[in-house]
């Protein structure tokens, strides 16, 4: 699905490209996987230093 998207996009592919049985049964399946309930990050990650004026650095 998403390589049919990108061609569209970048006029690559004609915009009927999306419009073939294929893309309606991804786009009616929806995505294969749930949605995250936070951020992907790692524990150091989080403990990243915040530069100063961001929202995060603001809040400590």
């Amino acid at each position: 699905m998403a390589p049919a998207l990108i061609s569209v996009m970048t006029l690559a592919a004609p915009a009927t490209t999306l419009v073939t049985p294929d893309m309606m049964v991804a786009v009616l399946r929806g995505p294969g996987r749930r949605p995250l309930t936070g951020p992907p990050l790692t524990a150091a990650e989080l403990s990243f230093p915040h530069t100063p004026g961001s929202p995060q650095a603001i809040r400590r």
